[in-house]
């Protein structure tokens, strides 16, 4: 089996086997959803991608920001820490009072650094390898989490 060499592949799997309690693959947990909602497999697995996408995407987004702007500014930090030192250094607040703040509030308080600095290719590769699809520019519907199991 080949080894995984994209960091962001591994960063994305890491925090889709996070949010997901890291017990039930897609097709797996699209069959017991298709059985409880009354809905086909192939319309389950739609739904699970589309909530799984929506809950991996705040902490995938803000830590590929977070070595972007680690990147742009020379900074040894990378990742999330990387928004945390951004936040302080900017505003002057405490590390453990960003680390408390969601994503989404995060985002809004660097929106000239998130939008001016470019992210890595590989990042955005990775994205498109596991959802299809390229990576949304934030936004509100981004960091929302819709509840789709009521769809027909």
């Amino acid at each position: 089996m080949k080894k995984e060499s994209n960091r962001h592949v591994l960063l994305w799997k890491r925090i889709n086997h996070k949010e997901n309690g890291g017990f039930i693959d897609a097709e797996s947990r699209a069959q017991l959803f298709a059985r409880e909602k009354s809905v086909s497999v192939d319309r389950a697995l739609l739904l699970i991608n589309s909530q799984d996408r929506a809950r991996v995407y705040p902490e995938y987004f803000m830590t590929v920001l977070g070595d972007a702007l680690s990147t742009e500014k020379g900074w040894s930090v990378k990742g999330l820490d990387a928004i945390v030192y951004a936040l302080t250094d900017r505003y002057g607040w405490k590390p453990e009072e960003v680390r408390r703040m969601g994503f989404r509030d995060q985002w809004l308080a660097l929106p000239d650094q998130a939008k001016q600095v470019p992210l890595d290719q590989s990042a955005l590769q990775a994205w498109q390898q596991a959802y299809e699809s390229p990576i949304d520019e934030p936004g509100e519907a981004a960091w929302t989490i819709h509840d789709v199991s009521a769809s027909g």
